[in-house]
């Protein structure tokens, strides 16, 4: 169903000022008002028109709802600049999509972002482990413990030796000591080579 043309209803130009507007409704009011009419047969015709020309007073004379008539009447309107033109309407406001898809959009893109950290700062956390890579550092290999790393290095009597590798927290076998690695999620099980 399309709108009214209030301006028409009234007589004005779309660019009228309130004033105008204001003065056209006044005019139109003294004119057309039931009251004014006294037959009574075209007394209901009388309703009708004051009630069209009230409607479109309420409409034009409120510069919020005039605002948002002439936006549903002209969708796309174009601001003429000097320079160029530029389309004032934004094309995606028509566009409807489910909850779940207006949710994704809205808070996709942060959740991927902070993903995104996340995985930097695991891949960063397991790349700067300090010492030795900790691939080297399997059961067989003997380490000489430095201040907060281990380094390998060839086996002799007394050097520690690696005989167990596992999750930080577990526990090692009697008679070994453990050393949390600088990933901190891994421990070495160490005793003394020989």
């Amino acid at each position: 169903m399309s709108q009214p043309d209030y301006y028409r209803i009234l007589g004005v130009e779309e660019t009228a000022t309130a004033e105008q507007i204001r003065t056209a409704y006044r005019s139109l009011a003294r004119k057309l008002h039931p009251d004014r009419v006294t037959e009574l047969s075209s007394r209901r015709q009388a309703e009708i028109r004051m009630a069209v020309v009230n409607e479109a007073w309420q409409v034009l004379g409120d510069p919020k709802r005039r605002s948002n008539y002439d936006r549903e009447r002209n969708p796309v309107t174009q601001i003429e600049s000097p320079q160029f033109s530029t389309v004032t309407s934004d094309p995606f406001n028509d566009i409807q999509v489910s909850a779940a898809t207006g949710c994704a959009l809205r808070f996709g893109p942060v959740v991927l972002a902070v993903g995104v950290l996340i995985g930097l700062l695991v891949v960063t956390a397991l790349a700067s482990g300090n010492g030795d890579s900790p691939t080297r550092l399997s059961p067989g290999r003997c380490v000489q413990v430095e201040e907060e790393s281990l380094r390998v290095v060839p086996c002799t009597l007394g050097v520690p030796e690696i005989i167990s590798k596992g999750v930080a927290g577990t526990s090692c076998p009697v008679g070994s000591i453990s050393v949390i690695l600088g990933t901190r999620t891994e421990q070495v099980c160490l005793v003394p080579h020989g």
